[in-house]
């Protein structure tokens, strides 16, 4: 597996989302069930504490070899707008883990409040 640098943009309060496809070294799709995943940010790689984590939803029998990356608007609009340090984590069943992507997580200040309007 490669590591791959992809810088990610989210907007303050809103639902965000991206997918991610892993493929075999033949080109084949990864069979993700085979992995778990975890994904986190902090304001920097020397930070002790995680600001927040990033949800992992693996798509439909695994098989297609993707994955989603997900936070919810609840979830960004508690977040403080700034420049953060991710990495997505890959560990296989005889726990060898693997960073797979990291970068930086850009997230935009939002405007507008969550509230719901009659």
């Amino acid at each position: 597996m490669f590591e791959n640098y992809v810088n990610l943009t989210v907007d303050q309060g809103s639902d965000w989302s991206t997918a991610i496809n892993f493929t075999n070294a033949d080109g084949s799709a990864l069979n993700v069930y085979s992995y778990s995943f975890s994904s986190s940010f902090k304001t920097s790689y020397y930070t002790p504490n995680v600001a927040g984590t990033i949800n992992i939803e693996k798509i439909n029998s695994g098989n297609t070899g993707n994955i989603i990356l997900t936070m919810n608007n609840s979830y960004t609009g508690n977040i403080n707008a700034g420049t953060y340090v991710y990495d997505l984590l890959m560990t296989d069943a005889n726990n060898y883990t693997t960073t797979v992507m990291k970068g930086q997580l850009n997230m935009l200040p939002g405007v507008t409040a969550n509230v719901s309007i009659a």
